[in-house]
């Protein structure tokens, strides 16, 4: 009878994965690796942020919206729809900060900011899912990154203007859109001609999913 040893022995030694430099830098088709790729596009935010005056958090969160977009539609599309969303929801943030002011200003004294906020969420929540039912606007995550980034940039002021509005508007917009851009050069950087390589967890092979990068 056969021990595990004798069993073991005849078995041949499985292929181990390289994880060395020369993978981490790229392939042979020139494509940069996922982790050099991104190492470089972080580091060149932070001073392209203090460029064009921009928080740098919001361009990574506009890089976060982007990665979080389905994969299989065309490029052009997803940049159509991924600004437009973001737009939406930054006008929105503005909105609601506008709203939350005035309605601070008439409620009644030692009303906690944070209830007047509720009371602007209530109906504008529900209106940015319902705008999300379009086909226009299909990134409910875009929307609310957009919405998030300018009501963040805005929280704080003690008194909140219409030129306010449109500054933290702006700047929460730019900073989505450039992370948006960021997203779409990190595709070109990492993937080859329409072609994205994911891997499988059996027999350590990979397989390759079209993308179309028009």
């Amino acid at each position: 009878m056969k021990g595990p040893d004798d069993l073991l022995r005849g078995t041949p030694p499985r292929r181990a994965r390289s994880f060395g430099a020369s993978r981490l830098l790229g392939d042979r088709f020139g494509r940069l690796s996922p982790e050099l790729a991104t190492t470089i596009l972080a580091v060149g935010a932070v001073p392209l942020s203090v460029f064009t005056q921009v928080p740098a958090w919001g361009i990574f969160l506009g890089w976060s919206a982007a990665s979080l977009f389905p994969t299989r539609a065309p490029a052009t599309q997803t940049l159509r729809v991924l600004i437009l969303c973001l737009t939406f929801g930054g006008v929105c943030g503005a909105v609601m900060l506008l709203l939350q002011d005035l309605a601070f200003s008439l409620a009644a004294p030692g009303t906690p900011p944070w209830l007047c906020s509720v009371a602007i969420l209530i109906p504008l929540n529900p209106l940015m899912l319902f705008v999300a039912r379009s086909p226009a606007f299909a990134s409910v995550p875009g929307i609310f990154i957009g919405f998030s980034t300018a009501a963040a940039l805005g929280s704080g002021a003690e008194h909140f203007g219409w030129g306010d509005a449109a500054s933290v508007a702006v700047a929460g917009i730019l900073s989505n859109c450039i992370g948006v851009g960021i997203s779409r050069l990190f595709t070109v950087l990492t993937v080859r001609e329409g072609m994205l390589e994911v891997p499988v967890p059996r027999r350590d092979k990979s397989v390759e999913i079209k993308v179309d990068l028009r």
